[in-house]
């Protein structure tokens, strides 16, 4: 090579940045990260919705139907009618609120952190919920005067289900955690 195409390869070479940024591939993966943390958040609330409704028709039929009417049982059958209302207004809201957001990377993350607080918003209450429903079943079985092993089941179904859904959280937590740092490092190179 001659010493003039050695410097104008040199020249080129130092005007440019050592580490470019792929904006395609970033906007790529900001969009799975945000896709991922919808699905996850559509599946929460559609469980949370369907399950509670069924859940709390079902008790309230049986308990209608049954040798003794508990009152207990009936409060925890409109609390899950009413905390699955709850969940669907809060649908709603969320869904409306997702057209805020442009499809530009810096939109698309702040969708995406939007999301993630969402889901984890979402999972603590669902795990805070179950120290009522909790209650009320101890209630409604001390009320029917069902034996002791019953309540020591209920305990221990109590702890599997307080257990899984921290391992949920948690998991939910991480994701968040990942998106505030994917922010956070671009609003640094943005700088």
């Amino acid at each position: 090579m001659e010493l003039d195409e050695i410097r104008s390869v040199w020249s080129t070479q130092e005007e440019q940045t050592p580490y470019q940024l792929d904006e395609q591939a970033l906007h790529q993966r900001v969009v799975a990260r945000t896709d991922r943390a919808l699905h996850i958040t559509n599946i929460s609330e559609l469980l949370v919705i369907g399950i509670y409704i069924c859940a709390g028709i079902f008790l309230a039929v049986i308990n209608t139907t049954g040798r003794k009417v508990s009152l207990f049982m009936y409060v925890m059958a409109a609390w899950m009618v009413v905390v699955a209302l709850l969940t669907l207004i809060s649908r709603i809201r969320r869904m409306r609120g997702n057209a805020r957001f442009d499809r530009s990377v810096q939109g698309e993350l702040k969708h995406g952190l939007d999301v993630t607080r969402y889901q984890v918003r979402l999972s603590r209450l669902m795990r805070w919920n179950t120290a009522p429903l909790f209650c009320l079943m101890l209630f409604a079985t001390w009320e029917n005067g069902k034996p002791w092993w019953v309540t020591v089941l209920i305990l221990a179904l109590f702890g599997v289900s307080w257990s899984a859904s921290g391992w949920e959280h948690n998991k939910y937590k991480m994701q968040r955690q990942k998106m505030e740092e994917l922010s956070s490092s671009l609003n640094k190179e943005s700088e």
